[in-house]
């Protein structure tokens, strides 16, 4: 099997973004008058400011320390046994909260 694939390169892979055949493509010969779209050296990023409070808020999250396995056995052996009580107003309230606080961003 050949997994050679002639006439890609990254020039003609830009020239394919740019809107250009790239020269030699096609042809068998390099075309004359084909514009490439120049190739930078200077990238810029600009960020807006939803994607800074979205960087914050991932290494906010970064830093809250994962379940502790303890506290997951322990819950389980409670739900196993029929013992974990769930306490639907307490469920409420913080469901309340939680909605209230996104109304205020």
């Amino acid at each position: 099997m050949n997994g050679k694939i002639d006439g890609y390169t990254a020039t003609s892979a830009i020239a394919r973004i740019a809107g250009a055949k790239p020269a030699g493509v096609g042809s068998g010969a390099p075309r004359q008058g084909a514009e490439v779209a120049p190739v930078s050296n200077a990238d810029s990023v600009s960020l807006t400011n939803d994607s800074r409070t979205l960087q914050s808020l991932e290494r906010a999250i970064a830093q809250i320390p994962e379940a502790s396995s303890e506290r997951v056995a322990a819950v389980r052996a409670k739900l196993e046994n029929g013992t974990y009580h769930i306490d639907p107003q307490v469920i409420a309230d913080k469901m309340y909260r939680m909605e209230w606080e996104l109304g205020q961003t």
